[in-house]
């Protein structure tokens, strides 16, 4: 349980995981020669985290830069996120760069690291919830008296899994879990997680929420401090690392010449001890396989559901168009039925006038039919009458020609009625026709704000 010797390290995580690849080695310095859009972000992240441990490694800086730099563009489908430096950090001080980038394609593909990283973090939420299995299955007790508090494991264990710990832990430990995760797969951080988790049980069942949050985050790796370094009431200040991530030796360290009992020099950490521990944790891979099905099924579910409400969404707003037009055309119709309806008025107003002016034009005519039977009788009375009498007698030209235009005009008359007739019958049957189109509308659409027509 001492790890692999650090003179090693490197040749024997690469023998291990096969990543030693050459052509995979000399691709990288093609990529490390091209831009990144994420190198931004890489040296901004870089500036914030510590890692170095001596002099001579400051120079590693600028080549995890390249490294990373040129991950980002070897799988642009996962570019870059910051968990990533953490990940490189204790390759690049086992190897060169070249082989660096090629353990951590390896490890990305093979170990399945890429998972984590992906946008959308399947992998991570595999190991969640394969955590949260293994804990059920080891400590029930605790792990209701968790989700009793309201305490999701993604609340507290995201950074364990996306860096390894590193984000918490020195190198020196980081390393170790680096030789177990190298040997025996990814799998087996979860048994630094879960016996964590079992060493703090009596300490996280006396505690509710928010306090419950707190400890699960800065105070649980405590438990495996050496006991001269342990200081309760400012162990949260002296943990906390401020706005700077590290992967430095404790600075606590420095006053290991005032300590006495079983304290290593310069170790802060009982690393052994949590080794030890943590690989007397079991994980059945037939359990795994298990966890990992029903996580496949949830994630499917999840994911069709998702699926399903983009879908509806999508209808949704297709239903919505379709109800803005069928608004519009309801609109239009009952614009064009106010207009047929004032027509229908105005013809009602004028029919009557007409009416009167056809009745007068027919009683001016039946009068005159009525002169000229009486003249055409007396003309028959006398028929002795000579020609010139007759003609004498005859109608005037005069009035000849208003009969003629009377006629004309009551001709007229009687036409313009018969069309005004039948117009009148045409509005009708589009009134009818309308308000059966309103009454289907407002049949099919109970959303019109302005309700059916009378």
């Amino acid at each position: 349980m001492s790890g692999i010797p650090k003179e090693f390290r490197g040749i024997i995580w690469q023998l291990v995981s096969k990543s030693k690849n050459f052509q995979l080695e000399e691709f990288y310095l093609h990529l490390k020669s091209e831009s990144s859009i994420h190198e931004k972000a890489i040296k901004r992240d870089l500036s914030r985290t510590s890692f170095f441990t001596n002099v001579e490694q400051v120079n590693k800086a600028q080549e995890l830069f390249n490294v990373i730099k040129s991950y980002s563009l070897f799988d642009p489908d996962v570019g870059y996120t910051q968990g990533m430096i953490f990940i490189a950090i204790p390759l690049i001080m086992n190897m060169s760069e070249a082989e660096c980038f090629s353990l951590l394609v390896t490890l990305m593909k093979e170990y399945r690291l890429r998972d984590l990283f992906c946008p959308e973090m399947k992998g991570l939420h595999l190991m969640l919830y394969e955590f949260d299995r293994l804990l059920e299955s080891y400590s029930p007790v605790l792990y209701n008296h968790l989700v009793k508090q309201g305490i999701k494991s993604s609340m507290y264990a995201s950074q364990w899994f996306l860096t390894f710990f590193a984000y918490k832990f020195p190198l020196d430990i980081v390393l170790r879990i680096y030789d177990i995760i190298v040997t025996q797969g990814m799998e087996s951080i979860l048994k630094f997680a879960v016996n964590l988790m079992l060493k703090n049980e009596a300490s996280l069942l006396s505690l509710s929420f928010d306090n419950l949050l707190e400890f699960l985050k800065d105070k649980l790796f405590n438990i495996y401090v050496h006991e001269e370094f342990i200081n309760f009431k400012d162990d949260s200040t002296k943990r906390s690392s401020g706005s700077r991530f590290s992967l430095l030796p404790s600075s606590k360290s420095s006053n290991s010449t005032t300590t006495t009992g079983s304290a290593i020099k310069g170790q802060y950490y009982k690393l052994d001890s949590l080794v030890q521990d943590s690989m007397k944790i079991n994980l059945d891979p037939v359990e795994l396989t298990k966890y990992e099905n029903e996580f496949e099924n949830i994630y499917n579910n999840e994911k069709s559901k998702v699926d399903d409400i983009k879908q509806i969404k999508l209808e949704n707003g297709n239903l919505r168009h379709k109800i803005k037009e069928l608004e519009t055309n309801y609109a239009k119709l009952n614009m064009d039925h106010i207009e047929i309806v004032q027509e229908m008025v105005d013809l009602k107003v004028t029919l009557p006038d007409v009416i009167n002016d056809n009745e007068d034009l027919t009683n001016s005519i039946e009068q005159l039919k009525c002169d000229i039977q009486a003249l055409e009788s007396k003309m028959s009375e006398s028929p002795s009458t000579s020609t010139s009498d007759i003609n004498s007698k005859a109608l005037p030209v005069e009035i000849e020609n208003n009969i003629q235009e009377l006629l004309k005009v009551n001709a007229e008359e009687t036409e313009r009625a018969v069309n005004l007739e039948e117009e009148l019958s045409t509005l009708l049957e589009e009134q009818n026709t309308l308000e059966q189109e309103l009454k289907k509308y407002s049949k099919s659409g109970g959303w019109f704000s302005w309700g059916k027509k009378a």
